[in-house]
């Protein structure tokens, strides 16, 4: 969110010299990074590995966001189909629940 905020504050320089609109590729690229290769993917597999069966991890992976600071009475308040707004993806999950099962991790799920 910094690099977004160091963009904000750069707008002003940025329409006095058009060039520099390729800044823009700064912050784009590091959001992406973070969300969705390197960051929070691997941290929640690694986390989910760890404590994915305990039932206490996950009520409060269900009930806390993951990037966006939300008070989980809030956070519980929005529809699961409208969390990607505060960037919840199903990629941050890697544990289900089969059918009348424990849960298990999806990487060592055998087919």
């Amino acid at each position: 969110l910094i690099w977004w905020g160091v963009w904000v504050l750069a707008l002003p320089v940025f329409y006095q010299n058009p060039i520099l609109w390729v800044a823009s590729v700064s912050p784009v690229f590091v959001t992406l990074t973070l969300l969705g290769f390197t960051g929070m993917p691997m941290l929640s597999k690694s986390e989910d590995q760890k404590y994915g069966d305990l039932e206490a991890y996950r009520k409060y992976k269900e009930s806390t966001s993951p990037l966006v600071p939300l008070a989980p009475g809030i956070y519980d308040s929005i529809p699961k189909s409208l969390r990607f707004l505060v960037f919840e993806y199903p990629c941050y999950t890697t544990y289900d629940r089969p059918e009348g099962g424990e849960y298990q991790n999806l990487d060592t799920k055998q087919v």
